[in-house]
């Protein structure tokens, strides 16, 4: 099993409508949606993709798990929407 991973960004940018491909690419067979940072359950260290509003930049790690801005993690998945692309102008 994977550790957890926190994805954060802000409400519409994505998080949850790319859920299962996030979570296929960090291998995580779980997916906790619009989660409260604050208020995260105890037992999901491990296997969980956990998607919250909450602002947590500059945050590497909230207890045992993994922080990561959401246009870094559909980077790192390979997605590209309106939230990650940039524009060429």
């Amino acid at each position: 099993m994977n550790q957890s991973i926190i994805v954060y960004g802000p409400h519409a940018c994505g998080k949850t409508r790319n859920a299962v491909a996030l979570a296929r690419h960090f291998g995580l067979s779980k997916i906790l949606d619009d989660q409260d940072a604050d208020r995260i359950p105890s037992g999901i260290s491990v296997d969980t993709l956990v998607l919250t509003n909450s602002d947590l930049n500059g945050t590497a790690h909230l207890g045992l798990i993994r922080c990561m801005p959401y246009a870094r993690a559909a980077a790192a998945a390979g997605i590209c929407n309106h939230a990650t692309a940039t524009s060429k102008d």
